[in-house]
């Protein structure tokens, strides 16, 4: 995972980070995991640690372009802390099943901001989508999931 983040950022202690970051993130999906040894887990660690590496890149692009450290949520605009009230008080197999039956544009946004951890801007940019229209879309997926988990709690 090192070596992955290192690839990028060219830096061992952002790397570090990169991993650090990865790692909270793998231990989030553990449970999606099947052996601690399988080439899937080891692509998928590395693929974490890429992911935390290029917003790290972005972040320290963006800080130059800024002139100033920036917040890496700063560019996020609405409030989330409902949406994971709710989400906290769910199972996972209850929120995997509202994301699979949410319309495609709005499940893809949501599996790269909460299973792969992408920022808005990495996410915008790898769906080719304005920043904007992510966190638009972020916004409704969040409300749509927060309803279906609503109403299978009745």
């Amino acid at each position: 995972m090192f070596y992955c983040a290192f690839e990028i950022l060219k830096d061992s202690y952002s790397a570090e980070d990169a991993v650090h970051e990865a790692f909270i993130a793998v231990s989030r999906n553990l449970s999606k995991l099947s052996s601690a040894d399988s080439p899937e887990t080891a692509a998928y660690c590395c693929r974490a640690a890429k992911t935390r590496a290029l917003n790290i890149l972005e972040m320290k692009k963006r800080e130059l372009e800024h002139g100033r450290p920036l917040d890496e949520n700063e560019d996020i605009l609405f409030e989330e802390s409902e949406f994971e009230r709710i989400c906290a008080l769910s199972d996972t197999e209850r929120i995997a099943r509202c994301i699979n039956r949410l319309p495609q544009i709005y499940r893809e946004v949501i599996v790269l901001k909460y299973l792969d951890d992408m920022s808005v801007a990495r996410i915008s940019k790898a769906l080719g989508r304005n920043r904007e229209t992510v966190k638009k879309q972020l916004l409704r997926a969040r409300g749509m999931l927060k309803k279906m988990l609503e109403e299978e709690t009745l």
